[in-house]
């Protein structure tokens, strides 16, 4: 885990209000246990395929193949 990641969830768990909805995309175990424990008033999980794209995630995972045709030539 990064060890950033934490402090910054504080601050904005800190500053938001219960009536608040929180919007995370969290795709990791370890991610969303730790935002879980910093926003105790609960958040909305935030998945799209644009972050999934972003993030190599699912169909665009590098396992997927979705990389293959990648013009410059970049590998894992």
């Amino acid at each position: 885990m990064v060890a950033w990641l934490e402090p910054i969830l504080r601050y904005l768990a800190e500053k938001t209000t219960e009536t608040t909805v929180v919007e995370i995309d969290v795709n990791d175990l370890e991610t969303s246990v730790l935002v879980q424990r910093c926003f105790r008033s609960g958040y909305k999980k935030a998945q799209t395929v644009i972050r999934d794209r972003i993030f190599m995630r699912g169909e665009f995972s590098w396992e997927s193949g979705y990389w293959d045709d990648d013009p410059f030539g970049c590998e894992q």
